[in-house]
């Protein structure tokens, strides 16, 4: 293909996407085909994404749940805080001193 052809990519989006992908673009000054555009030649300068892309790290519903409660003590008010890492690691150091001293008999 010749510089003079061009080819056309077209694709499917929720609407909510298109309208903030075409207003964040116009809010740059430029078209949303000139923006991906600009995507599509910097995907192909580096043989991929030019950006990390990674997959979430997976959670198993009880550490969802653990993380929502933890969320919700820091919005209270109430999460546990500490003046210094020194003092957490020492609750820890107390922590594992207590269980050394359970007898499982």
């Amino acid at each position: 293909m010749s510089k003079s052809e061009s080819a056309s990519l077209n694709t499917k989006l929720p609407n909510d996407e298109k309208r903030l992908f075409t207003e964040t673009t116009e809010a740059l000054g430029m078209t949303p085909s000139a923006a991906v555009r600009i995507f599509v030649r910097k995907f192909n300068e580096h043989r991929g994404f030019p950006f990390a892309v990674r997959r979430g790290f997976p959670m198993s519903d009880a550490e969802r749940r653990d993380i929502a409660l933890l969320d919700k003590a820091i919005d209270e008010g109430t999460a546990v805080t500490y003046g210094s890492f020194a003092e957490l690691l020492n609750e820890i150091d107390e922590e594992i001193a207590c269980e050394n001293t359970i007898s499982y008999a």
